[in-house]
C-alpha cells in the first residue's frame, strides 16, 4: 500500500486497490467506448471463413513481433477490402494486451499497405493517438519503435525531451508528421473531424499554441460534426480565460483544506457544501484535490428491483461489474475526447481500472462504499503519480466523462464536460 502523511487519516473501511493482471471482461469494457469509429469486427466481417482463418492463425502464434510479417503472407490473396480491417482488428486486439508499440507496428502497416481504406483512416486516428495521448505518455510511453520505421525527419529523436509536463515533444512531432503525411496522400483527412483534433491537440501540448489555432478553427466553423465543434469552441473558452456561455459543461474540483475520512459516507464539509454534478442519470457525482490525491464520489439513487447487498468478502482486482450497479469515470487529462484512464466502482465498492484500451494498466488507489435505504455511495482517493507527473493547480483543466451503468445493461456512450480545478 502506497503511504503517505494523509493516509492514516481514512485508512479505516478503504480499499487499496492493487492492480495484478486483466480479465477478458475488463478488455471488452475498455473497448467498448467507442469514439465515432466503426468497430473494426464489424469491419472485418466476422462470419467470413477467410477471416476466421487468419484471426485464429495470428491468434495462435500469440501477440508476438512477427504478427505484421504474418498478417502480410496470411492476406496477400485476400481482397483490400477484407485484409484492411483485419489489420486493424488485429492491432486492436494488440492494444488490449498492452502491447502498444506492436499494435502501432501494426496499424503501420495498414495505413502503407491500404493507404485508400476506410480501415486506413480509422488506423490513422489511431496511430496518431497512440503518440499524442498524454495518459499512454506518461503511463507506458509513446511507441517508438514504429516512430523509427516511419521516416520521421533528421533530428526527431534528439527533440525527444519533456516539455511541458508528461509529453515527449518527439511523440508529438511525429503524430504531426505522420498525420500531414497521411492528409498529403489522402487530402479528405483534413476534413476528418477526429483526426483533426487530435492534430490540434498534440499542437497544443507540444507548445505550438498557433498551430493549434489553425487545426481548431477548421472545426469550429463546421456544422456537420456538434462534438467535435464544441470541442473546439471549449478550448479557445479556456484559452480566452473563461469567459460566459462555456460550450462544455462545468465541473468544479475543489480545494480539500483536509483529506476525507474515506468510509463511504461523504459527510465532510467539502462534500456536503459541493455543488454536484448531474454527470449520469439518478446520479451527483462530486471531485476534489489536494497536493496529494485526486477525490472522487457519487451518490447513486437505488434503482427499483435492482438488489445493491453488501458484500464482506475479499475484494478481487479489477472485477467483473456487468451484473451490478456501478459508476464509470473517465479522466481524460489531455483533453482530446479520446484516450483517458478509465475507473469503475461498484455498490458494493468493487472496482475495476483500464488506461484507456488498455485494461493491463494497474494503478493503486484507495475505495470505500456505503450507502443507504435510497442511495448508494462510494468515495475514492487516486494519488496524482498514479496519473500525471503534475499535480493539477487551480485553473487548469481536463475532460472528463460519466456512465452510471445499471446490472446486465448496455451503457450509452457519454457526454464529456470539462473539470476545472479550482
Amino acid at each position: 500500500m502506497l503511504m503517505t502523511r494523509s493516509t492514516h487519516r481514512w485508512m479505516v473501511g478503504l480499499f487499496c486497490v492493487m492492480q495484478l493482471g486483466a480479465t477478458e471482461n475488463a478488455a471488452a469494457q475498455t473497448l467498448a467506448l467507442r469514439t465515432g469509429q466503426q468497430p473494426a469486427q464489424e469491419m472485418a466481417g466476422e462470419k467470413n471463413p477467410d477471416t476466421q482463418r487468419i484471426l485464429q492463425i495470428i491468434r495462435s502464434f500469440g501477440h508476438q513481433a512477427s504478427a505484421p510479417a504474418q498478417l502480410i503472407q496470411l492476406t496477400r490473396d485476400v481482397e483490400a477490402g477484407v485484409a484492411a480491417p483485419l489489420f486493424l482488428q488485429v492491432a486492436e486486439e494488440t492494444l488490449a494486451s498492452g502491447q502498444i508499440d506492436l499494435a502501432a507496428n501494426i496499424l503501420q502497416q495498414l495505413i502503407t499497405q491500404y493507404p485508400q481504406e476506410p480501415a486506413a483512416t480509422t488506423g490513422t486516428v489511431l496511430l496518431i493517438r497512440l503518440f499524442s495521448s498524454g495518459e499512454l505518455a506518461y503511463v507506458w510511453h509513446p511507441p517508438q519503435d514504429a516512430a523509427r520505421q516511419m521516416g520521421l525527419p533528421d533530428g526527431w529523436q534528439e527533440s525527444a525531451q519533456e516539455k511541458g509536463g508528461n509529453f515527449a515533444k518527439g511523440s508529438l512531432v511525429y503524430a504531426l508528421h505522420l498525420a500531414k503525411k497521411q492528409m498529403r496522400i489522402r487530402p479528405k483527412l483534413a476534413e476528418h473531424p477526429p483526426l483533426v483534433f487530435q492534430c490540434a491537440v498534440a499542437a497544443r501540448l507540444s507548445a505550438a499554441p498557433q498551430e493549434a489555432k489553425s487545426w481548431l478553427a477548421l472545426l469550429k466553423h463546421r456544422r456537420g460534426d456538434a462534438n467535435w465543434r464544441r470541442r473546439a469552441l471549449a478550448e479557445s473558452w479556456l484559452a480566452e480565460s473563461h469567459g460566459e456561455n462555456p460550450p462544455l459543461p462545468i465541473v468544479p474540483c475543489r480545494i480539500a483544506k483536509t483529506p476525507p475520512h474515506l468510509d463511504g459516507k461523504l459527510d465532510e464539509t467539502f462534500w456536503q457544501t459541493a455543488n454536484p454534478s448531474p454527470l449520469a442519470p439518478r446520479s451527483s457525482i462530486l471531485f476534489a484535490y489536494d497536493k496529494e490525491y485526486l477525490y472522487l464520489a457519487a451518490r447513486c439513487e437505488k434503482i427499483a428491483d435492482v438488489n445493491t447487498p453488501a458484500d464482506t468478502r475479499p475484494r478481487t482486482p479489477d472485477a467483473d461489474l456487468s451484473s451490478s450497479d456501478h459508476v464509470r469515470f473517465f479522466l481524460d487529462i489531455d483533453r482530446d475526447y479520446a484516450t483517458y484512464y478509465d475507473l469503475s466502482i461498484d455498490h458494493r465498492g468493487r472496482t475495476a481500472d483500464a488506461c484507456w484500451k488498455d485494461p493491463q494498466w494497474n494503478p493503486r488507489w484507495f475505495v470505500a462504499a456505503g450507502g443507504d435505504l435510497r442511495n448508494w455511495t462510494c468515495e475514492a482517493a487516486i494519488p496524482w503519480q498514479q496519473l500525471t507527473a503534475t499535480a493539477p493547480t487551480a485553473s487548469d483543466s481536463w475532460a472528463v466523462a460519466i456512465q452510471r451503468i445499471a446490472p446486465d445493461a448496455k451503457p450509452k456512450t457519454p457526454n464529456y464536460s470539462l473539470l476545472l480545478f479550482q
